[in-house]
């Protein structure tokens, strides 16, 4: 895969920041990116909701913690009012594991290329933030033209 141009390293770095102050939020760009995602992804699996998603994000992306370390996750999960060590050890439930290898491969299957990332109905993967209006409107019946060729999610 080719590196990004000068120019678009650039509007892409301007863009994150334009989207920060935008929604009037702060990001600290995590030291130990790429994430390891695999644990908070399969606890999220074991208790899906907004709540436990918005601790981890926070953490990870406003706090700089490696939520892929069990120890620091367990922290943030206790933090936010949950019981860590249940949910770390549900975590490694073989049914948690399938689902998230299911999903994962659903996702490359789509040729989802990073998230955000949203499908409605089968319709075309949409990618970014910046496309939620695109995602309103599939929700409300838009469809792309007959020709454009989307993967099933």
């Amino acid at each position: 895969m080719a590196a990004l141009s000068p120019a678009k390293a650039t509007y892409a770095s301007q863009d994150l920041h334009d989207w920060v102050k935008y929604r009037d939020t702060t990001l600290i760009y995590p030291s130990n990116f790429p994430l390891r995602t695999v644990l908070p992804l399969r606890v999220y699996l074991a208790q899906p909701d907004d709540r436990l998603r918005t601790a981890v994000f926070t953490a990870a992306w406003q706090h700089d913690i490696d939520v892929g370390n069990p120890e620091e996750l367990a922290g943030v999960l206790t933090e936010a009012g949950y019981d860590a060590k249940a949910l770390i050890a549900k975590a490694s439930d073989p049914d948690i594991k399938d689902m998230l290898k299911q999903t994962t491969a659903r996702g490359i299957e789509a040729g989802i290329c990073g998230a955000p990332s949203f499908q409605v109905d089968g319709g075309p993967v949409v990618f970014g933030q910046d496309r939620l209006p695109l995602v309103a409107d599939l929700l409300c019946g838009w469809a792309p033209p007959a020709t454009h060729v989307t993967p099933k999610l």
